[in-house]
């Protein structure tokens, strides 16, 4: 709302601030007569959404599912990738020795029962050393790492023509090759016959290494397992500059969004979920959905897809959110984790590919709907009078046509460089926006028109000229507050807004 009460104040001082003036000057019908000038200053007929527009650092206005203005806040999306489920298997930080023939080597991972693997990149690096000194041609194979039906093999030449023994390092890459794991476990095996006597020799040691691998497709069994998703906090800006008054909020909602590409079932289990308010400590959201869920993801039918999940949060479903709302949101904080397999039974076969993902983000909706209690808010903005230095005093005219069932009242109090209040736009808070009448259920029934005289004398603006900054006491309240009439604001209510002045020169 602090976008729209400022919106409303430039507009009031737009002759006098610039902060909203027309560029189309020429445009303007302007009469000049005995030292003053009447000029139309601003015309505007603006949807609700629009003026809404921006409505704070982190939220903007939408419609919700009950087709009415909501002020909308989202978190940041947590996510975890494949990244994180392959990396056991597409880096070896140190070198495997290869200290028998054939060598068992036991993958690096208990979360992720591998089926199958598909390299696209990476290098393999095997090393050979050996006392022997004559020639050997060398064929090391990895038994489980399979194109085409044949593995992965690589033929190597240790050349010894000085007498000398030396080790060789080879370097290939996997892409193109799926890893096919024999019960969690990769096998190598290798031949090597000496050059000079064709004979078949044992090597002191081969080494192999992983590095830099991309796998873009698996396929496995997750286990029981966590993956924990970074703890969030949403800010909710709207009460930044509250100082009185309240809103009774009707039906408002806090909705958690996941999209998951993985093809394997996963269960949502919340540690944290909390709204910290005005008033008191932050409080628990209690609502049993939360505590943990299932969420949905793609078969192998649909690999590459991604499915969502919806968990809204309101009335209907927890016992306290619109308590916890209506005492003033400051920020929502929460902690959600993802379990694999969460039931303990046999996990099913599943997949994932290099895109793969699980993204988490949290939704908070107020919706423009309960009743607006004198609802204040104070915020500054910067002043230029520059441009009328010689004028002597000013008189505006503001009409407003208002659809929106919400009466909007205002004070704009002047301070100069020294921090010191020097005047008041107007003797008192006073109403300059009616609220549209309602009918029963809330909605508005047709159109408020009001019209506002603002004059500022000659020792007034004077005085006002030496002004930097606008102290703005912005207010809004629901159309027939006395009888606690609950509103709604619907997103094709308009308002409209003529605005003129008078300026007067060398009336002294």
């Amino acid at each position: 709302m602090m976008k729209f009460f400022s919106l409303l104040v430039c507009t009031l001082l737009l002759g006098l601030t610039g902060c909203l003036i027309d560029e189309n000057l020429e445009e303007a019908k302007i009469s000049e007569y005995q030292g003053e000038f009447a000029i139309p200053l601003f015309q505007s007929s603006t949807p609700i959404l629009e003026v809404l527009e921006n409505v704070g650092k982190d939220a903007y206005a939408g419609v919700n599912e009950d087709s009415l203005v909501a002020i909308i806040y989202r978190g940041d999306v947590q996510r975890r990738t494949s990244a994180d489920l392959f990396g056991a298997f597409t880096d070896f930080p140190f070198p495997v020795p290869i200290v028998t023939n054939p060598f068992e080597f036991a993958l690096p991972s208990d979360e992720f029962k591998l089926n199958s693997a598909l390299f696209d990149e990476g290098e393999i690096y095997v090393n050979f050393y050996s006392s022997i000194l004559d020639s050997l041609y060398v064929i090391f194979t990895v038994e489980n790492l399979i194109r085409d039906g044949e593995p992965f093999r690589i033929y190597s030449v240790i050349p010894n023509e000085d007498g000398t023994a030396s080790p060789l390092e080879e370097k290939r890459t996997p892409a193109g090759y799926t890893l096919i794991p024999d019960q969690d476990t990769i096998r190598f095996s290798y031949t090597a016959k000496n050059l000079r006597t064709d004979s078949f020799v044992n090597i002191d040691l081969i080494t192999f290494q992983l590095r830099n691998a991309g796998i873009s497709y698996a396929e496995g069994f997750l286990t029981n397992q966590f993956y924990d998703l970074p703890r969030d906090t949403v800010f909710i800006d709207l009460f930044e500059k509250w100082v009185s008054g309240n809103i009774q909020w009707i039906n408002p909602s806090i909705t958690v969004f996941i999209d998951n590409s993985f093809g394997f079932p996963l269960q949502i289990q919340t540690s944290t979920f909390n709204v910290q308010t005005l008033v008191g400590p932050k409080q628990k959201v209690d609502a049993p959905l939360l505590d943990s869920f299932d969420i949905a993801f793609p078969n192998f039918s649909e690999i590459g897809e991604s499915k969502s999940t919806i968990l809204r949060i309101d009335p209907s479903n927890s016992s306290n959110i619109e308590s916890i709302i209506n005492e003033g949101p400051l920020w929502v904080e929460y902690d959600l984790d993802a379990e694999t397999n969460a039931n303990a039974g046999e996990p099913d076969l599943g997949f994932a590919t290099d895109s793969s993902s699980l993204r988490v983000g949290v939704q908070i909706e107020l919706p423009l709907h309960g009743n607006f209690r004198d609802f204040t808010t104070i915020d500054t903005i910067d002043l230029n009078f520059s441009n009328y230095e010689d004028a002597d005093e000013v008189e505006f005219k503001w009409v407003s046509e208002n659809e929106v069932p919400l009466d909007f009242r205002l004070q704009a109090r002047f301070i100069d460089d020294q921090g010191l209040i020097i005047d008041s736009l107007l003797d008192s808070p006073a109403q300059v926006m009616k609220g549209a009448p309602v009918g029963p259920d809330g909605v508005s029934i047709g159109t408020s028109s009001q019209t506002v005289y603002i004059p500022i004398s000659t020792e007034r603006f004077q005085n006002i000229k030496r002004a930097t900054r606008v102290l703005l006491e912005s207010q809004f309240t629901s159309t027939g507050q006395e009888s606690g009439e609950i509103v709604k604001v619907l997103p094709d209510q308009e308002i409209r807004i003529r605005m003129g002045g008078i300026f007067r020169f060398g009336s002294q």
